[in-house]
C-alpha cells in the first residue's frame, strides 16, 4: 500500500464519519416549534415553523455563532 492508497483510506474514513454524524444530528432538533418566532416572538402561521422569516433565522444563527454555541 502506497501513500496515495493510505490517503484515500483516510479521506474515505473522514467522509464516512461525517455522514454518520450528519445522520445522528438530523434526528436531533435544537429548537422545537412553539407557535412564535424563536428570534422576535411574532406569531407564526404554520405549526412547524421556527422563525417568521429568513432574517430572523439568520440573526439567530449569527447570535449563536458569536456566543460560541454553534458547532
Amino acid at each position: 500500500m502506497d501513500a496515495a492508497d493510505m490517503a484515500n483510506q483516510q479521506v474515505e474514513l473522514i467522509e464516512r464519519l461525517g455522514v454518520e454524524q450528519a445522520h445522528t444530528n438530523a434526528g436531533r432538533r435544537e429548537l422545537v416549534p412553539m407557535g412564535a418566532c424563536h428570534w422576535c416572538n411574532e406569531p407564526l402561521r404554520r405549526p412547524n415553523q421556527l422563525f417568521c422569516d429568513e432574517g430572523c433565522a439568520a440573526d439567530h444563527a449569527d447570535d449563536k455563532r458569536r456566543n460560541g454555541v454553534m458547532r
